[in-house]
C-alpha cells in the first residue's frame, strides 16, 4: 500500500495519472492513510529530481511550516503541502483533509509569489434554494422550504420533500413551470415522469407539470445533471439556446450551457444521447462529450472521448474541480456560486489550473487557496479584483 500511494502521488504531481489512478488516489486520501501519505511525499521530495523545486531548501522549509499549523478546532483541519515542479514551475496545494484535495497551477510563465490580499467581510458559499415560477406568473421561494405541498394550475400537485421539489402526475391540463436557481443557489427536483434533475447555480429549467404528449420536452439554461427515467414510447428532449437539442430514452448526462461560456458541453455518463444542431447530429457514448460553439453562427459539434466524468459532475457532488482551466474560467464559477462580481486590473494572470476544492468553503478560504498559486486579489464588498 505505501508504494502504491507513493506511485499515485508521483503520477498526479507529474501530470501522468490516468483517470482511474486519479480516482484511486482520491479514495486513498483519508485520515487512516495520513502517515503513509506524509511519508510518501517526504520520500518523493528527497529522492525524485523531477518533482523537486528549484530552491529545495526554501520549499522544504515552507512545507514544514505549513504542515505544522492546525486551524482552530471549529473548522476542518487543513494541512497543505506547497510543491513546485522544476521544468514547468507550478505551484501546488495538496491537503489530506479539509477543504482541498489538491490545487496547482500549470505552465505559469512567472514563479508564484506571496500574494497581496485585502479582504472585506467574509462571504459564505452558496446553498440549496430556488425560485419556482408557476403558470399564472406567481412565484414561490424554496430557499427555506423543506416540506410542503404546492397546488398548481391544471389540477397538478407538487411537494417539497426534504428539500427536493417533486411532481405528481395528477392533472391532465398541460401547463408549464420554471425552476430557477439564482447565483449562490443550487437545487434538485423530480419531474412528473420520475426523472431527477440537479440544477447548478444561475440556471433554470422549464417543463410541463404533466407529460401527456408523444415526447417529454424541457428547456434548460445554465448547468443541469439529468437522471432520465426510461420510457421508449416517449423520448426525453432537452432544448438549449441556439437550437441545440439533446434527445434520450433513459440515461445520465450533464449539460453545461451558460451564455457566458465559449462552448456548450453535453457529457454522457450512462446510456446514449443524440445531440443535434442545425448543422450536425451526433450520438454520444458513455464518457464522451459534445462541444458546441456558443457564439458562432456555425453550430458544428466536436466530440471528445475519455472525459473525466468525476470532474464534470464535481459541482453536483459538492466540489469545484477545474481541469487545466484558466483563471477566467475558474472565476466565472466563483461568481455564480458565491454571487459576486469579478473584475481584472491590467492583464489577466497566465497559466492553467487543476484542483479539487469543496464548495462549502467560504469565499475567503476559496480565494486563499487560489492565491497560493500566485494569483493576487482583493475583495471590496461583493466584488473581487484580480491583479498581477
Amino acid at each position: 500500500m505505501p508504494e502504491r500511494i507513493k506511485y499515485l502521488i508521483h503520477q498526479k504531481i507529474t501530470e501522468r495519472a490516468s483517470n482511474d489512478e486519479a480516482h484511486e488516489l482520491d479514495m486513498l486520501w483519508t485520515e487512516a492513510n495520513r502517515d503513509i501519505i506524509s511519508a510518501a511525499i517526504a520520500e518523493l521530495l528527497s529522492s525524485d529530481n523531477q518533482v523537486l523545486p528549484e530552491d529545495r531548501a526554501g520549499w522544504e522549509l515552507r512545507i514544514r511550516q505549513v504542515v505544522s499549523i492546525d486551524l482552530p478546532a471549529s473548522k476542518p483541519v487543513h494541512r497543505m503541502f506547497f510543491l513546485r515542479r522544476w521544468g514547468w514551475a507550478a505551484a501546488a496545494v495538496i491537503t489530506m483533509l479539509g477543504l482541498v484535495t489538491y490545487f496547482w497551477a500549470i505552465d505559469k510563465k512567472n514563479n508564484a509569489s506571496i500574494p497581496t490580499v485585502v479582504q472585506g467581510k467574509n462571504i459564505l458559499p452558496g446553498k440549496e434554494g430556488a425560485i419556482l415560477s408557476l403558470a399564472d406568473g406567481s412565484q414561490v421561494s424554496l430557499d427555506t422550504v423543506k416540506n410542503a405541498t404546492i397546488a398548481l394550475q391544471g389540477g397538478a400537485m407538487a411537494k417539497v420533500v426534504n428539500g427536493r421539489l417533486m411532481y405528481e402526475s395528477t392533472g391532465q391540463e398541460i401547463v408549464y413551470n420554471t425552476l430557477s436557481t439564482p447565483a449562490g443557489r443550487s437545487y434538485h427536483l423530480s419531474l412528473p415522469d420520475g426523472t431527477i434533475v440537479w440544477l447548478n447555480a444561475a440556471s433554470s429549467i422549464r417543463y410541463p407539470t404533466v407529460f401527456a404528449e408523444a415526447e417529454r420536452r424541457v428547456e434548460v439554461h445554465g448547468e443541469a445533471f439529468f437522471e432520465v427515467t426510461e420510457n421508449r414510447s416517449m423520448p426525453f428532449k432537452v432544448m438549449l439556446d441556439g437550437g441545440t437539442t439533446v434527445q434520450v430514452l433513459g440515461t445520465h448526462f450533464n449539460i453545461n450551457s451558460y451564455d457566458n461560456e465559449p462552448k456548450r458541453r453535453i457529457t454522457l455518463l450512462e446510456g446514449s444521447v443524440e445531440v443535434s444542431t442545425s448543422d450536425r447530429k451526433v450520438v454520444l457514448k458513455p464518457a464522451q462529450q459534445a462541444l458546441i460553439p456558443n457564439l458562432s453562427t456555425a453550430k458544428n459539434i466536436d466530440v471528445i472521448s475519455d472525459v473525466d466524468l468525476q470532474q464534470v459532475i464535481a459541482w453536483k457532488n459538492g466540489y469545484f474541480q477545474p481541469d487545466k482551466a484558466d483563471i477566467e474560467t475558474i472565476m466565472k464559477e466563483v461568481e455564480r456560486w458565491y454571487d459576486v462580481q469579478v473584475a481584472y486590473e491590467g492583464s489577466k494572470p497566465v497559466g492553467f489550473y487543476k484542483g479539487k476544492i469543496r464548495r462549502d468553503a467560504s469565499l475567503a478560504e476559496m480565494m486563499e487557496i487560489i492565491a497560493a498559486s500566485g494569483v493576487h486579489y482583493r475583495i471590496e464588498g461583493r466584488k473581487i479584483i484580480i491583479f498581477k
